[in-house]
């Protein structure tokens, strides 16, 4: 822990899962150590394994076919996050629930840029 920056930096992790962390402070004394009662608990997680890439083809004119490349040897993840943008805003987003790794978005403008991105949950 660093006492001046306030921080502890916790390491050895395992990815997607959750955990409790609360924080005692002691002091030193000559004889012994003195350590205040934990704080309140917080609750957090650590993030899953990120896909691989994506992988996105035109099928037709109007359509895009996109396709999330799992992580490889990934338990955790159980579904991905797949977000759409055209001229960088938000345009769409789509749930895929494993073994579902592919999407068909319809009904998008001719010759547009999109920008597709995705997340393992």
């Amino acid at each position: 822990c660093n006492p001046e920056a306030k921080t502890c930096l916790i390491t050895g992790l395992s990815r997607a899962q959750a955990f409790t962390v609360s924080v005692r402070a002691c002091a030193a004394t000559v004889t012994s150590e003195v350590c205040s009662d934990p704080s309140p608990a917080v609750s957090t997680s650590t993030l899953p394994t990120e896909p691989l890439g994506v992988a996105v083809s035109s099928v037709a004119p109007t359509e895009l076919l996109v396709e999330v490349v799992p992580p490889t040897a990934s338990i955790e993840v159980t579904k991905f996050l797949v977000t759409m943008y055209k001229d960088g805003n938000y345009h769409n987003k789509v749930t895929l629930a494993l073994p579902n790794s592919r999407i068909r978005f319809t009904r998008l403008l001719p010759a547009a840029e999109y920008k597709v991105t995705a997340q393992s949950c």
